[in-house]
């Protein structure tokens, strides 16, 4: 859901005839679903002041409970490191 934003804002261009998941498989990417365990993750999460997205709180949620680093030019992501969250900022 939001990569399908990104991609709509211009944030992330696709080839010219490609789709968002023929782009994921080509990089390996999977789509990965969530379940209750993210959301008791996300509902025990504390938001961070001014980031206030609750899409971005469940990626956040999953990423900690799934052990999975999150690649993001969102530099407010980094203050959920101490929550658990695997960080690695990426230069937009």
């Amino acid at each position: 859901m939001a990569l399908i934003h990104l991609v709509h804002r211009g944030d992330i261009v696709l080839r010219k005839g490609t789709d968002l998941l023929s782009m994921l498989r080509s990089y390996e990417i999977e789509i990965v679903p969530v379940d209750k365990r993210h959301l008791h993750t996300m509902e025990n999460l504390t938001p961070i002041y001014g980031h206030n997205n609750p899409n971005y709180h469940i990626i956040i949620a999953q990423a900690i409970l799934d052990k999975i680093t999150l690649i993001s030019s969102d530099t407010k992501f980094k203050l959920y490191q101490d929550q658990g969250l695997k960080f690695v900022f990426n230069r937009h």
